[in-house]
């Protein structure tokens, strides 16, 4: 409708005609005819009238409308195929939607410019567009069960909010930080808040993907960006000591292992030509004080899915993409185990990890298997199937060197016996998500995991319960660290590094702060266990 409301604009699917309708006279005052299927109309003023569109075309129009007509103000070609049209508060900004998942782009509304580059949107399909009330931040909600916001003024993402019900989702904001989702194929709805990013993670945005995050010292990381490796501060990856780039702007760095004991890192580069084709494997060998390359290991056509050093730094073992497995030896970067099968299904050992004293090396991949081998024979001692149906994920040796965390695609983690493989107790499960790596923290007590969708999920060890809902962080996020103070470091490929505060005492005292309350006893009797106690020191009891 018109701001004034006295204008309807109406685009039928599949007549290939926009008809605009005089709402108190209850008459057509105007027919605009397309060529595509169909039209998609927004007001930009009570007499001008945008039409994207629909489904097969890409072209939007401004009409002029007035006299019974409407005339073509100006026309532009959209990057995209048209799905959705939305128009700020104040009439200034064309939120459009691809059909399709074609992506989304921000317009001048006065001009057609775009604002932004093509956004690329998640779901299959996404055309619930809606803006908050000064028009600073826009959004969408997709098939997937997923809302993305961004920042109006460049098209930023400012969240993306995940596991709503997909069907039909269409969501609103209700105030500057409250929205509310409604699915209209499960007849749910859920109101939440747009919260500060940085309630529980620091964030550091940097130029370039993020692949990889080892904190190596008392003060140092070394992380993966882009074609880049980073030697920084903890925390502080755009203030680098030492820094390199393997191979031009289309190469991207997968892998990134580090032995502080030997002072060596190894980096799995993998250049793109240009036609997005991936070439030159290699596996560089480089000293951790000035990233020079020590030796380098040639893969051919090969592609890696993990790396592990031994625990005295000599051996580096190379899990492939095929399902076989290779030893290097660091010093000269010769092969010391010719690549053999060890995953008979044939794909990806993302799983790699050594024990303590590296008699034996734990590898599994896409088949679920774990598969412990004896690093003097090389012989396979034991296979443990531990979730047949879904792939095993980045593993990691747990401090004191018992035992190993073992993530899958399944949504389950479980705890192994870092000598034998065999598993530990029930798995801590995720429902269904697929989850990329997973560490213990707060001094073995809690279970940290990050799954596809970037976000953190929490488990309490001893009584393998889940910590509440997931954490949203990332877009996508498959590596964990932990810095010295006991906080949790992630990495996303969205170019972004998140410290995570997972301190209770913390959250308690960032709660209290931002509620300026207690919880009221009826709050306590439906969310807290046990009799009534202020957790807010500062401030009265709650009655």
């Amino acid at each position: 409708m018109s701001e004034d409301g006295s204008l309807l604009a109406v685009g039928p699917y599949e007549q290939g005609v926009v008809r605009v309708f005089d709402v108190d006279e209850k008459r057509q005052v105007a027919e605009i005819e397309i060529e595509a299927l169909g039209g998609i109309p927004a007001f930009l003023s009570n007499d001008r009238l945008a039409v994207q569109e629909f489904l097969d075309g890409r072209t939007l129009s401004v009409y002029g409308l007035g006299d019974g007509a409407a005339e073509v103000e100006m026309t532009v070609e959209l990057p995209t195929k048209g799905g959705a049209l939305e128009i700020s508060p104040d009439g200034s900004t064309l939120l459009a939607m691809g059909a399709l998942k074609e992506g989304a782009l921000l317009l001048d509304a006065a001009t057609l410019e775009q604002i932004t580059p093509v956004i690329t949107t998640r779901g299959s399909d996404s055309r619930d567009l809606f803006f908050d009330a000064d028009g600073g931040r826009a959004g969408w909600s997709s098939d997937d069960g997923s809302v993305t916001i961004i920042d109006t003024a460049d098209g930023r993402e400012v969240a993306t909010v995940t596991g709503l019900s997909g069907d039909q989702l269409i969501t609103e904001f209700t105030g500057d930080q409250s929205l509310v989702s409604a699915s209209q194929g499960t007849g749910r709805a859920v109101a939440w808040t747009l919260g500060e990013r940085s309630a529980i993670g620091a964030y550091q945005a940097v130029d370039g993907d993020v692949f990889n995050v080892k904190v190596i010292s008392d003060n140092e990381m070394v992380t993966s960006i882009g074609a880049s490796v980073v030697v920084s501060p903890v925390g502080q990856p755009s203030s680098p000591t030492v820094m390199r780039t393997f191979g031009p702007d289309t190469s991207f760095i997968i892998e990134l292992v580090v032995n502080e004991h030997a002072g060596v890192a190894a980096v799995f580069a993998s250049d793109v030509d240009d036609t997005g084709q991936e070439i030159d494997h290699r596996i560089h060998l480089v000293d951790l004080a000035d990233l020079t390359d020590r030796s380098i290991v040639e893969l051919g056509d090969g592609f890696v899915g993990a790396l592990a050093f031994s625990p005295d730094g000599t051996r580096l073992a190379v899990g492939q993409w095929d399902g076989r497995l290779m030893i290097v030896d660091v010093a000269t970067g010769r092969t010391e185990l010719e690549p053999m099968v060890v995953d008979e299904d044939g794909c990806c050992l993302t799983t790699l990890v050594w024990n303590a004293d590296g008699s034996r090396l734990h590898t599994g991949g896409s088949g679920g298997v774990l598969y412990t081998f004896d690093t003097s024979t090389w012989e396979k001692v034991s296979e443990h199937p531990l979730t047949p149906d879904f792939g095993l994920r980045r593993a990691w040796l747990v401090p004191g060197g018992d035992q190993l965390v073992v993530p899958s695609d399944g949504g389950a983690v479980f705890l192994a016996d870092a000598m034998s493989g065999e598993p530990i107790g029930e798995p801590f499960i995720a429902g269904g998500i697929q989850l990329q790596a997973a560490v213990l923290v707060r001094d073995g007590t809690k279970l940290a995991a990050t799954d596809r969708d970037g976000r953190l999920l929490l488990w309490d060890v001893a009584t393998r319960r889940s910590i509440g809902p997931p954490l949203a962080g990332h877009e996508f996020s498959q590596t964990l660290a932990l810095d010295p103070e006991g906080s949790l470091i992630t990495g996303g490929y969205e170019g972004a590094i998140i410290r995570w505060d997972l301190d209770p005492a913390s959250w308690v005292a960032k709660a209290c702060e931002l509620a300026g309350r207690n919880l009221t006893r009826e709050e306590w009797d439906r969310y807290v266990e046990g009799d009534y106690a202020p957790t807010c020191p500062q401030w009265p009891a709650g009655t």
